[in-house]
Order: structure tokens, then sequence, then C-alpha cells
């Protein structure tokens, strides 16, 4: 079901689905709430896969970040405590008292600064194809040399040159059609939504030692074709919470849950199964 809310002077848009066939074992997986977070440039559509294999057990809140999908850009939203609290308007919206959240890439910075503002909420946490750590100098230097390149060219140039760069080797050549569909929808973001994204990516700050302080399993699954957010960043990260999973996608880029949907779907159940052994 899609639905709306109003946040902040702009529109918010998300999909609620409710579990479709109550769990039959001791532990009723209808129960927990799994929100997903988009990543850039993206909207809560690209989910598809993990809505049509977890959707029967679990209730999936997806929401489209504001400026992508149906939310309108919102240019009071600066930072990625900002989006956090944009996501807590919808939680607030659903009464939900308790979730796990996995964000992709940019989704998972959100998911962080979430947890930061929410820790009372969260029961387990996600990062999909995503980091802990801050941008590095030179990834930040890269970050405004990519916002002044949209200013003068236009974000749906920088993408069409960016997205493909997203996806391992083997995936781009036996699928070149999801990359095109894929920059085909970027064109309709608007030049000002990416430049916002980008500028909020720069500016966060390391939230490592969050996954030593929250006491909840941790989710962390990279590539070996990724090159935004490296297996072996995701391994040292690991190590840090009590408790955590990690999965390492062979032949994958940062969008293993296009390139291997089956493979990451079989994952997220397994992490959302341990979520419920240790909250029980």
């Amino acid at each position: 079901m899609q639905k709306t809310i109003h946040y902040r002077g702009q529109d918010i848009r998300y999909v609620l689905l409710q579990p479709t066939r109550p769990s039959n074992s001791g532990s009723d997986r209808a129960d927990l709430t799994l929100m997903l977070v988009h990543g850039f440039p993206e909207r809560g559509g690209i989910f598809q896969e993990q809505l049509d294999a977890l959707s029967a057990y679990y209730t999936l809140l997806v929401p489209d970040l504001p400026g992508s999908g149906g939310s309108p850009y919102n240019p009071v939203l600066e930072s990625t405590a900002d989006f956090a609290d944009s996501l807590a308007a919808i939680i607030k919206e659903e009464q939900i008292d308790k979730l796990v959240i996995i964000g992709h890439s940019m989704g998972g910075y959100i998911a962080l600064a979430f947890a930061e503002r929410y820790p009372e909420i969260i029961l387990g946490l996600g990062l999909l194809h995503s980091t802990a750590y801050a941008d590095s100098e030179q990834k930040k230097v890269n970050r405004i040399k990519a916002i002044h390149t949209m200013e003068q060219y236009g974000g749906a140039a920088f993408l069409k040159t960016m997205i493909p760069t997203l996806f391992g080797p083997v995936f781009k050549s036996a699928h070149p059609q999801v990359i095109q569909e894929l920059i085909e929808a970027g064109s309709h973001f608007e030049t000002r939504t990416l430049q916002q994204y980008y500028q909020m990516m720069h500016d966060r700050t390391d939230k490592t030692a969050l996954l030593m302080h929250l006491s909840i399993p941790f989710l962390f699954i990279s590539g070996t074709e990724d090159k935004a957010a490296p297996a072996i960043d995701l391994i040292r990260q690991s190590s840090l919470p009590q408790t955590a999973m990690i999965e390492i996608l062979e032949q994958a880029g940062h969008m293993g849950f296009l390139e291997c949907p089956g493979q990451v779907n079989k994952i997220l159940t397994h992490f959302l199964q341990l979520v419920q052994n240790v909250s029980i």
C-alpha cells in the first residue's frame, strides 16, 4: 500500500506491506518490521526483489527519501540526521515501536544516523554496501568536484557515467539493460537533489563508535568488486559489534541486491531470524 505523510513542508511517499502468511514457528515473524532505505540515486522501488521475497512474513516499510521517487525535494534537509528524522516521522505515523533498518549505500549512512538518534527503536541494523566510516579526504574532494560537475552539466549527465561504475564487470556485461534502466530512471532526479545528497554524504561523520555501543545485531554486506564500500572496510567494521553477520558477494559490485538478489534475500532472511533470536 502506498502512503504519504507531510513532513517539514513537503510530502514523503512510502510503501507499507503487511505480511500475508503469518509464521507457524514459535516466534511469530509477522511481529517484525523491516525498513529498507534506498541509496543514491535510487527510489524505494529498487528493492522489489526483496519485497517479493520477504513480504510474506514481515511487515515492510520502504520510503522514497525526500527528493527521490514520489517524494519531492525538500531544501530544509541538510544532514543524515535530518533525513533520519524524516524516517522517524513515518515510523511515528505508523505507530511502530521497534524495527530493523537496512540501508543501501547512502541509505546506510542515514540508517546509522537514525540508530544514533533513536536507539530505543532499533532491533537490528544492516549496512548493505555501506560503511560506518566517514569519507576520506580524497573522497570528500571528489564529492565537491561531482557537485560542481552536476552544476555545469546537469545531474543526468553525471549519472550516465557514474551508474555503470556501481556494478561488477560480470553483471555489467550480462545485463546492460539493467544499467540503462537505472540511467533512464536517474534522468528524473532534479540536479539540486543529487547535489543535496552528495553534500550530505560529504558532511557525515564517522559512526564506528556506534557499532561498539549499540547492543544489537549488525549485518554487513559487500561485494568483491565493490569499490564504493570495499569488503576490507566492512570486514574491519564487523569485528566491532557484539553480534554481527558479514557476507562478501563473489563478483558483485556495489549493487549486490540487484546483481545476486536470491543470495542477498537469503542473507536478509537469516539476519532477521538472528534479530528475532537475540530479541526474544
